[in-house]
């Protein structure tokens, strides 16, 4: 039982892996473009290419296509006039000629010299050793690639691994991501070379006919000090928001006599609240416009816009400032502590939960609207009803 389930969750892998090579084979088509070498490089000398064996010249015996899912070692030495899939646990050697298609999952491979793959290869392995000549263009996944001196590929490479030693002939193009990158002496790429990795290469002279693309990936230190970045940025924002809402909290008691009967109405009316705010949002710069254009009022407008971008900055510091109010009214039997000391406390966990909300796609952006909206419709309520109060 234990077998047949180690091979049932490497075919469903296999699988996958097959189905996205299929469904992305357009993303990797290589450039169109044609390469007019220089006259360096009509005068290389390039060797002779093996040709594929002909189906015709496979004997009866020959299977038409070959299937192996093993928990183990195999070793594939007959002809295959057709495909070829193979999924094991263990070593996949291959010491013959297969017409068609190669679709292989195994721990390790290793293609010897003399074997020939008439068409396209996939290989998700661990380790892969390649001597032999591809036909077709290959798709590899693996963890250490080796292309050995004296292997083919007729076409194209799409590659990822951790580790790449590369010195076979490539008649097309190559496009490699990895780790580690070793362009060897052998080496030669008749088109472009498109490669990602740690740091860029020394390429021989000629090696490759066409264009050399290099993308360095993110190191190691490099994303340590983009976390580190992050952290930072995340501290530094959620401090400022702290010490604003505490600032607002300290000015609003001051201001607004009926801060805390504000805060009492906000939990009962929090849809009139946005609203107020939503309304007030829409209004404001409408109203700005009209008086800027009568001329006379023009200073008052830039004032009121001045004023209304002020809001928008502190709407949601404000927004925390009032929750943080309800809640330290609401928990004050749980927390027997000093009135202000609560709220400020409050405020600390409000400012974090908020923060790490933002992060959340959707959500984060939702949030942001409704606190900013909210806390601009508490401050203009705020100022009116101190107005009203006062009058």
């Amino acid at each position: 039982m234990k077998m047949k389930s180690n091979l049932n969750y490497l075919f469903i892998i296999f699988v996958l892996f097959v189905l996205f090579i299929g469904t992305n084979y357009k993303c990797f088509a290589s450039d169109e473009i044609d390469i007019v070498p220089s006259q360096e490089m009509l005068d290389i000398e390039l060797p002779d290419i093996p040709k594929v064996p002909d189906i015709s010249s496979f004997d009866e015996e020959n299977e038409n296509n070959y299937f192996n899912l093993l928990n183990g070692d195999i070793t594939l030495d007959k002809n295959i006039s057709g495909d070829a899939f193979i999924c094991c646990s263990g070593k996949v050697t291959i010491n013959s000629s297969i017409a068609g298609n190669v679709f292989l999952l195994a721990n390790d491979v290793e293609i010897l010299n003399g074997a020939n793959i008439g068409s396209d290869a996939f290989i998700l392995s661990k380790n892969l050793k390649h001597m032999g000549n591809i036909g077709g263009n290959a798709f590899i996944c693996s963890g250490d690639v080796s292309l050995e001196e004296g292997s083919y590929i007729r076409k194209d490479l799409y590659l990822t691994s951790n580790d790449l030693k590369l010195n076979s002939y490539i008649i097309g193009s190559a496009n490699i991501s990895v780790n580690n990158f070793s362009f060897l002496d052998k080496a030669v790429i008749e088109r472009n070379l498109n490669y990602s990795s740690s740091k860029e290469i020394s390429i021989p002279e000629n090696a490759v006919l066409g264009k050399v693309t290099f993308i360095k990936s993110a190191s190691e230190i490099e994303v340590n000090v983009k976390k580190t970045s992050i952290v930072k940025d995340f501290i530094f924002s959620a401090l400022s928001l702290i010490v604003t809402s505490i600032v607002i909290l300290i000015i609003c008691r001051k201001l607004f006599a009926k801060f805390t009967d504000n805060n009492i109405q906000f939990t009962k009316n929090i849809g009139k609240y946005f609203l107020f705010g939503f309304i007030s949002l829409a209004s404001i710069p409408i109203i700005s416009i009209v008086l800027l254009f009568t001329g006379i009022t023009a200073n008052l407008s830039i004032v009121l816009i001045a004023l209304y971008l002020a809001l928008i900055l502190i709407s949601s510091a404000t927004s925390i400032s009032a929750f943080s109010v309800i809640l330290a009214d609401k928990y004050k039997k749980q927390f027997a502590i000093n009135d202000t000391l609560r709220q400020f406390i409050f405020i600390v966990v409000l400012v974090v939960l908020y923060k790490l909300l933002k992060m959340v796609p959707l959500i984060g952006t939702i949030l942001t609207i409704f606190i900013n909206i909210l806390g601009f419709g508490f401050i203009i309520k705020s100022v009116f009803d101190s107005i009203v109060s006062k009058s």
